[in-house]
């Protein structure tokens, strides 16, 4: 047996021998991790609108159109969700961190290849798919993790660890677009691929699993879920929702410059979107928690998570493409089809949560009103 085999397994023999209560204790470590995680995770895939800004402006590509560059950004929502059943199965297998840090190994390979690319392909390989992937194989498995060192208090720690998303999207936003005019496109990749990999691997190192006593279901897809109208309803709210989410995240940049706003100007609002969603997530744990309401529960919430990010593929691959040829369409102004595209998607996608809000208070006539997670956030 090789000497990182052994420490792996030395590590998940220290997770079982963990005893730490639920509410608390190592659980703060874990929401630490799971905070910075998302932050060099989602928080850089949240910046992206200023790469797709760059892209088209500089047309780095001969002949590439807007079009193409935006399916770059849908890659990595896309692939992390696609890989979600596998990143599960293979968690089952092998020992969690061996599974998430490959993930970070992928990330951080595609980042600091970027910079070689001379065609579109190669971005969608590298920038994209890679990216996108790693995401996957370290988020699928943390996400479980974080829900089961908290009952009570899942909630707020689910919204802390979220909030990591917006803050990284915050600092990558305003960090990129200095790197960028500083150091030009090539070295703000290959910086983003070093800082975020050393971030991620550390973050991994420190997560510990409860596996022993939750004793979850770890399918990769559990059909059975879909039985439940609840679930079936949270998973349509997911899949509409994020069409609107990645127009707004990725065309916001863009259309702060087509209505004459300087760069500055269009990089600050993309910034102070990712405040909003770092500062609003944690508030809404705190503020709902208490009435929360589970539509899986902990135990099954591996394969119910697995459900949701498969339903979110075609959304997240196509939103952005989908906005830049309506962009295109004769219109009485630039992107007026993208907004109303993305508007839309919200309201049919609200159409869903108070039909699953109905659903759990005919359940439990006692429930004002409900958090829709199970310990999924979105």
């Amino acid at each position: 047996m090789s000497h990182s085999e052994t420490m792996f397994q030395d590590f998940d023999q220290l997770d079982d021998d963990l005893s730490s209560t639920p509410d608390g204790g190592y659980g703060w470590v874990i929401v630490g991790s799971c905070f910075i995680l998302n932050a060099f995770t989602w928080g850089v895939t949240a910046s992206f609108g200023v790469y797709l800004s760059e892209y088209v402006s500089s047309g780095r590509i001969t002949n590439a159109k807007p079009m193409e560059y935006g399916l770059i950004g849908g890659l990595n929502f896309s692939c992390a969700m696609l890989l979600a059943p596998l990143a599960t199965y293979l968690a089952s297998k092998f020992p969690v961190r061996v599974v998430m840090l490959f993930g970070c190994f992928l990330q951080g390979i595609g980042y600091l290849t970027a910079p070689f690319a001379s065609r579109t392909w190669h971005l969608y390989l590298t920038q994209g798919a890679l990216v996108g992937s790693g995401i996957g194989f370290i988020i699928v498995p943390s996400t479980a993790i974080l829900s089961q060192w908290f009952s009570r208090r899942r909630s707020m720690a689910n919204g802390i660890s979220s909030a990591g998303s917006g803050v990284g999207g915050a600092a990558f936003t305003w960090g990129t677009v200095s790197l960028i005019q500083n150091q030009g496109l090539d070295w703000a990749l290959r910086a983003t691929g070093l800082i975020t990999l050393t971030a991620i691997v550390i973050a991994t190192l420190l997560l510990r699993h409860r596996n022993s006593q939750i004793q979850p279901n770890q399918r990769a897809f559990d059909f059975a879920l879909i039985r439940s109208k609840a679930a079936v309803f949270l998973l349509m709210w997911a899949f509409i929702s994020m069409f609107g989410y990645i127009v707004l995240l990725f065309s916001l940049s863009e259309f702060s410059l087509a209505i004459g706003l300087s760069h500055k100007q269009a990089t600050d609002i993309v910034g102070f979107l990712n405040v909003g969603t770092a500062v609003g997530r944690p508030l809404i744990g705190l503020t709902i928690g208490p009435l929360s309401a589970e539509v899986a529960g902990v135990r099954n919430l591996q394969s119910m998570l697995s459900l949701a990010w498969a339903a979110t593929i075609i959304p997240t691959a196509s939103a952005e493409v989908i906005a830049l040829l309506l962009q295109d369409l004769p219109a009485p102004r630039t992107f007026l089809y993208p907004q109303i595209f993305a508007g839309l998607s919200y309201i049919i996608a609200s159409g869903f949560l108070v039909a699953l809000w109905k659903d759990l208070r005919h359940r439990d006539p006692d429930l004002p009103t409900c958090r829709l997670t199970g310990g999924v956030d979105f």
